[in-house]
């Protein structure tokens, strides 16, 4: 019932043997021992059934893409096999390879969502990180209202934690305009809460310092120049998580 007919069929062969042994003492210690190798063999059938089983239910999660498709040839390679150590090595590692495959799916989501919301409200942000969060996990977009300033976003790499601020983008500015920058920010999030929650996703704010309780940071001239012309509309789109 529990597969594995070739090694039932060496048991049973082996049971037929040591029924015709003519000397009682060796014919017991034969089915003694017999009965050992009939256990363990159950026992190893039961344990890779049971790996089996683990093997199609992370099959079943598996989403069916390149890089699902990957995951589920190795479990389906290694199952085939029919040993028991690998098959539960290869679910193991599987099971890892899974975890962090919709972690990075789910912090792709999670940065959709945000760049699709900031979109809506007008804010600049360069394409190619409407895709991938840069190696500093740092996205900067560009104030709608006022080009001399923005907002800097840095992540953690799953996008769990998001620190949000206004900033800068000439030292040299007049510096008057700090504080309504920050306003505008402070309005703009508002309603960035409100977009994201409509769409399923909720922003909670853990810590915030009130408006012009810490001077802007200032980034460097070069972004200022090359955001100017090398900015656009990110084109990306908000689902629900």
């Amino acid at each position: 019932m529990l597969g594995g007919a070739e090694q039932a069929n060496e048991l049973h062969a082996q049971l037929v043997e040591a029924r015709g042994i003519a000397e009682e003492a060796r014919r017991q210690m034969r089915l003694d021992g017999l009965v050992i190798g009939i256990k363990q063999a159950k026992e190893a059938a039961v344990a890779l059934a049971s790996l089996h089983r683990s093997a199609q239910m992370l099959v079943a999660e598996i989403p069916a893409d390149p890089d699902g498709d990957i995951l589920k040839q190795r479990l389906v390679a290694a199952a085939s096999l029919g040993n028991s150590l690998e098959l539960h090595a290869v679910i193991e590692q599987t099971e890892k390879d899974f975890s962090a495959l919709k972690a990075t799916r789910a912090a792709a989501h999670r940065r959709q969502v945000i760049l699709a919301g900031l979109a809506e409200l007008g804010y600049e942000v360069h394409e190619e990180l409407s895709t991938a969060t840069p190696s500093n996990g740092s996205i900067v977009m560009r104030n709608p209202v006022d080009a001399d300033y923005g907002v800097e976003l840095v992540s953690t790499p799953g996008m769990e934690r998001i620190q949000v601020r206004t900033v800068a983008f000439e030292s040299d500015r007049n510096t008057a305009g700090d504080i309504p920058a920050e306003q505008r920010w402070g309005t703009d999030f508002s309603r960035l809460q409100a977009t994201m929650k409509a769409s399923g996703t909720e922003l909670l704010i853990e810590k915030a310092f009130g408006v012009g309780a810490v001077p802007l940071r200032v980034l460097n001239s070069t972004f200022s120049e090359e955001s100017r012309s090398r900015t656009t509309t990110p084109k990306v789109r908000a689902s629900k998580s």
